[in-house]
């Protein structure tokens, strides 16, 4: 038993425009070819279903009976498809151009949103989406945050603190150095009277009180909800806060004065990291070349 011709894909499309268009030239000069070749498309389509779809008198071309019960279905097919592949070519547009950061709240507040009308100026095309966290990270919050990275819930993670995995690339951005930040001036020499706004836990810490001579229990502090929280208390607080010296030029800290020839350097470093990955996105690679640039230019 022969099988039946396969009905051929392009061919129905020809005959749709043909029918919308009212002329095989009309079709042609849309489908950008040649007329011969629409009425080729259209005999091969009414050989492979046994029935003529257009009357031909004198060049002009109209409906049998068969193509005016096809061609309604067949535009109403093709339109639907053309919105389908548009909305598909959409989607795929949007999650190639969206970016997904996480960062820790400070670099966000004090450094990267002033800059970011800069980095839409240069990539319009790019959203980027943002998750923060703390600056000081413990190793419960560094573990979640290093699993929506591998797990591709993030894209790109800013941190502090090297990060040992196969799957992840790492590098660094900057060398942290801190500044100490008062409601009011003071001198290197009056520091260790002081009370700061800082964590026990904190890597910052033991370092700050070896900086300023004390034993333990000497270093008067005040436990902040957070890092960044920390700067917001300093006022009310009349204690001194520990800030990265990058964030120092931000327009929300003027008030602030910061102590003249104190600077804290704990070795920590401000990383980026991403999944290793032999084509990583076009937002990925301009948003870190970005980053590197701009830091650089301190």
């Amino acid at each position: 038993m022969m099988s039946e011709p396969k009905i051929s894909l392009n061919a129905l499309r020809v005959f749709a425009f043909a029918a919308a268009k009212g002329s095989f030239k009309a079709a042609a000069d849309s489908l950008g070819v040649s007329q011969s070749a629409v009425t080729r498309q259209i005999q091969t389509l009414e050989q492979q279903l046994g029935t003529k779809l257009f009357q031909r008198d004198n060049r002009v071309h109209a409906l049998t009976p068969a193509g005016q019960s096809l061609a309604p279905e067949l535009l109403r097919t093709f339109q639907t498809l053309e919105r389908s592949l548009e909305r598909v070519k959409q989607i795929g547009d949007q999650e190639l151009k969206l970016l997904r950061v996480d960062l820790p709240d400070d670099f966000l507040r004090f450094w990267l949103a002033p800059r970011l009308k800069d980095f839409y100026s240069i990539y319009p095309h790019i959203r980027l989406q943002f998750s923060t966290h703390s600056t000081q990270l413990d190793s419960i919050n560094r573990g979640q945050l290093i699993e929506r990275l591998r797990h591709q819930d993030s894209d790109l993670l800013i941190h502090q603190g090297a990060i040992k995995d196969r799957l992840l690339h790492s590098s660094e951005l900057y060398p942290i150095r801190y500044q100490a930040v008062a409601a009011q001036p003071l001198a290197v020499s009056e520091l260790a009277q002081q009370t700061w706004l800082i964590h026990p836990l904190d890597a910052r810490y033991p370092v700050l009180k070896r900086a300023l001579s004390l034993r333990a229990g000497e270093l008067r502090t005040i436990t902040p909800p957070s890092a960044l929280s920390a700067l917001d208390l300093v006022a009310a607080e009349q204690a001194l806060a520990l800030i990265d010296e990058r964030f120092l030029p931000h327009l929300q800290l003027p008030q602030l004065c910061s102590v003249e020839d104190f600077v804290l350097e704990t070795g920590a470093s401000m990383l980026v990291s991403a999944r290793v990955s032999e084509r990583p996105s076009v937002g990925l690679v301009a948003f870190e070349r970005w980053l590197t640039n701009r830091l650089n230019k301190l």
